[in-house]
């Protein structure tokens, strides 16, 4: 899957939405519902464009597992 060049800022608002979710919900919710989950705490923010929202869909359904993996380390290190 190709994904356009995002700038950095751009990333972080993704990962500061992600890490902002209960460790729980994380694990708990289906890829539909926390692809939505995250992309509706960014839309709250207001702080990306359409064509970066965009991207954030794209960007967050490719690094699922990734998501899932570090809420599950995060649970280890409670």
């Amino acid at each position: 899957m190709k994904l356009n060049m995002v700038d950095s800022l751009t990333l972080r608002q993704i990962w500061l939405s992600i890490v902002g979710i209960q460790t729980n919900s994380l694990l708990e919710l289906s890829d539909l519902e926390l692809t939505r989950q995250i992309q509706d705490k960014l839309e709250q923010q207001n702080v990306l464009t359409a064509g970066e929202l965009k991207f954030a869909q794209t960007y967050i359904q490719s690094r699922i597992l990734l998501i899932r993996e570090l809420a599950e380390s995060q649970l280890g290190t409670v």
